[in-house]
């Protein structure tokens, strides 16, 4: 009996050592497996920093647009006066069949400046009154020595193609006839056109 209870408590004590071992070992393994399975998993990594949002630069300055230039003024010809009291200056064109003048003439002394710009000879007479009141040739010349006295002003005698000539007026406030009084072969200038009437106001 006694051996028979030896026999049982060894082999209790051998199941126990088994079972025990059993539970070691179990611990050991998954003691490994833990560590292998943390070894084998990937480091986390770290979430990529963020990355600064782009620094704003500055639009480019607008250049100014560019300033515009007035346009300068026209000049007209008009008569002037160089100073106070000097005599106003008028250009004037002779051509075929035309008397024309550079602006107004004004009252007061005026110089007037003559050029022919034509082919033929000219020239240029300034008379007091409208022509319709004056005695004409049969070619429409201006009777000359018919005017009243101090009506006919004054001239600029024959003016070849090219040429010029000057001559002062004192034109008081009236109306004036300017003309080039040629008269040949039975026809005058006057008669073809070349004549202008005024007003000097």
């Amino acid at each position: 009996m006694k051996h028979t209870s030896i026999i049982r408590r060894l082999a209790i004590t051998g199941l126990v050592t088994l079972a025990l071992a059993a539970c070691g070992g179990s611990d050991s393994e998954s003691s490994d497996t833990e560590a292998s399975t943390a070894a084998a998993a990937p480091a986390e990594t770290a979430a990529p920093a963020e990355t600064a949002a782009p620094v704003a630069t500055e639009a480019p300055a607008e250049t100014a647009a560019p300033v515009e230039t007035a346009a300068p003024a026209e000049t007209a010809a008009p008569a002037v006066s160089a100073a106070p009291g000097a005599a106003a200056i008028v250009g004037v064109e002779l051509d075929e069949w035309t008397v024309v003048l550079s602006g107004p003439v004004p009252a007061g002394p005026v110089e007037f400046q003559v050029t022919n710009v034509g082919e033929f000879p000219h020239e240029f007479v300034v008379i007091q009154g409208a022509y319709a009141d004056m005695e004409h040739t049969a070619a429409g010349a201006v009777v000359e020595e018919s005017l009243a006295p101090g009506l006919l002003l004054d001239e600029v005698e024959t003016l070849e193609p090219g040429a010029s000539g000057t001559v002062t007026i004192d034109m008081a406030p009236g109306h004036y006839t300017l003309l080039c009084n040629i008269e040949f072969g039975g026809s005058s200038h006057v008669g073809r056109g070349q004549i202008l009437e005024i007003d000097v106001v």
